[in-house]
Parts: C-alpha cells; structure tokens; sequence
C-alpha cells in the first residue's frame, strides 16, 4: 500500500473514501507536533468496535478507552512502542501485532493490529482474529478448571470431611466426659458448616465456568436478602462475638438475578466475617447505586487486591481459622458481570477493607 499511495499521490480525501470501502476496521492518523490524532475511522471501525472519532480524537485516548485495565494497557502500549523503535532502527514503515481490544460494548475482542506509516499519516487496520483466539483461550480455560476442579474435590474438600469424620467418630466412642462431649459437638458443627460454605463455593464455581446459570431478572429487597445471609452466619458471628450493622438507604431495591446477587454478596459477607478477628465488626449498608460491605478485620496489600483482580490470589485461613478455597472472589468477579455491576476494593493490612457493588446506570 505504501508504494501505491506515494506513487501515485492520492490524496488524504481519496484515503478517506477508500477506506469505507473496506471489510475490516480502519483508523486514519496524523502525527503532528509529538501527538499522534485521528483523522478518520472507517464504518466498519465503528460499527464493530463502537468509538467515533470524536470519542477518541488521539492516540492516547485510544489506549486508554481499548485497554482498560492498566497492567495490559502499560504491557500493549510498551510492546507497541518496541515495534516502532524497530521498524525506525531497520527503516521499516510497517508494524504489526495482535491484542485484546475492549469495544466500547465491553465485548472483548482480539485483532491483529497492521499499522503502516507515509510520511506523517498512519494508517492502522485491524484484522479479527477473535474467533480462533477465544476458541483457544476458551479450550485452555476449560482445561484449567477441570485441573482446579479435580484439585478441589481430592485434596482441599477431603481433608475437612476427613477431619470431620474423626471428629465424629471420637464422639461416639461413649468414652468422654460430658464437657468433651460438648467440645466435640462444637466441633462437629463448625466443620459441617465450613464443609458446606466450601461445597457451595465449589459447586457455584464450577456452574459459573460451565455456563450454568441462567439469566432470570426479578425485583431484590436488598435489606431482606441481605438479613437471610446474616442469619446463616449467627452462629458463627457470635462465637467470634462479632458486631454486626445493617444499614440501608437510598438503595433498597435492585433488578437483577436473585440467585447470582445471593451468591455474590454470600461470599463477600463470608470474607468480611472470616477475616475479622474477634469482637470485631461487620457492616453492610446502600448509598446512592452500590452496596457497601465494611470490616474491621485484617485487611490486605495493595498487591493482594492486585492478585485478586488478576486471579491469581491464593487461599487463606480466616482468623479463626476458617477455611478457604481462594475461589471465592474469583466467583464474584465473575458474576458481578452479569448483574451488571463493578467490584471494588479499598484495603490496608490490619485497617479493614471496604467491598463496594456499584451498579450501572
């Protein structure tokens, strides 16, 4: 392309037409005082992914909007500038490289990304690649699961129901005392209770990597489901001798699935209790649009709320000791999509941590 535009001089406007004539996404650049702006996007450009180019009328602008999350912008923008310093050292004009792109309906799209430099005019074209690239990602995905799955239900489950089993089994033997007996039964009822927490973390896991909820929209009292959660967790959060507030305000009512919204704020209420040591609190209230869960526990590292949101985060024991299975956000992250809502953190180790679902719209 490049030998044909310079010999035959066509012109910007000439570029222009051309381009809406072509089947694939296309972005015609000018780099002019250091800032790369764009000129024109092409319909296809617009209709597949979604931006105009007075929502991104530069290159910065389409870093930030394509690339959302930070780490894979900084790895995308940081890759991209290497191929440019190469194709300059070579005297190339023509750089090439393949992303995920974030449309601006949050659909997740790969493309190889051709870009092509005439003097001071870039011309960017995008080839779709996502169909063969998710399909992979997906077989991959799948593959890690079964592995994490297998994982789960021969190693981190087994252990608690074996424990449970001894447990029981001394209890029965009829040669305690009346105060051991009572200790064992304690015993019995707090490994039964974190057995089933850790089954029902697993087994919501696994439908949310197998596609098995189903999308069923109703009206949520928030203060109600949020008191049915609490009311699972009475025991535990008074021999922890707990603290506990619900407060809501502007935010009473949500649409939204109930079962996938049960899930969702179980496991962020489970965490609050598990990792907040005794007499400590746990409060949950609204506030505008979200859904604001607060502790006084043990908090975390900015590198830990990293790790959770890269899903990389590995389990830990709450400060009694409770068990974990390190799914548990991962689950939410996964769901709080289909709600739609946002997760956030704020956290600082021994200060608590605040977990906000804010809703969109």
């Amino acid at each position: 392309m490049k030998k044909f535009l310079s010999e035959q001089a066509i012109s910007l406007n000439s570029l222009i037409k051309l381009s809406d004539c072509l089947p694939y996404p296309f972005i015609i650049a000018e780099k002019a005082d250091g800032e790369t702006k764009h000129i024109y996007f092409n319909n296809v450009f617009v209709a597949e992914i979604g931006y105009t180019c007075e929502e991104l009328p530069n290159e910065a602008a389409w870093f930030e909007k394509a690339y959302r999350n930070p780490a894979y912008r900084k790895e995308v923008m940081d890759n991209w500038q290497q191929l440019e310093k190469e194709a300059a050292r070579k005297g190339n004009s023509f750089i090439m490289s393949r992303s995920r792109v974030t449309c601006k309906s949050n659909e997740q799209r790969w493309y190889l990304i051709k870009a092509s430099v005439i003097d001071n005019v870039h011309i960017v074209a995008f080839v779709d690649l996502n169909n063969e690239l998710s399909l992979q990602e997906s077989l991959i995905q799948t593959g890690h699961n079964k592995d994490r799955l297998l994982s789960i239900l021969s190693h981190d489950l087994r252990g608690p129901i074996t424990n449970l089993f001894t447990i029981s089994s001394l209890a029965t033997t009829g040669d305690l005392t009346s105060d051991e007996f009572t200790c064992m039964a304690q015993l019995i009822q707090k490994q039964s209770f974190q057995v089933l927490e850790l089954l029902d973390t697993t087994l919501n896991w696994a439908r949310s990597n197998y596609s098995g909820f189903r999308m069923e929209k109703t009206t949520i009292d928030l203060e109600q489901l949020v008191n049915r959660i609490f009311a699972i967790y009475r025991n535990v959060c008074e021999s922890k001798q707990l603290k506990t507030s619900i407060k809501f305000g502007a935010l009473r009512n949500i649409e939204a699935d109930a079962e996938i919204m049960t899930v969702v704020l179980r496991n962020l209420i489970s965490n609050a209790i598990k990792f907040t040591p005794p007499k400590g609190s746990v409060e949950i209230g609204t506030a505008k649009n979200e859904i604001i869960i607060r502790d006084s526990g043990i908090g975390m590292s900015k590198n830990m709320i990293s790790d959770i949101f890269n899903k990389t985060s590995a389990s830990r024991k709450g400060t009694n000791d409770e068990l974990g299975l390190g799914m548990g956000l991962n689950l939410v992250l996964d769901l709080v999509k289909l709600v739609p809502c946002d997760l956030e953190i704020e956290s600082k180790p021994s200060e608590g941590t605040v977990m906000k679902l804010k809703f969109n719209g």
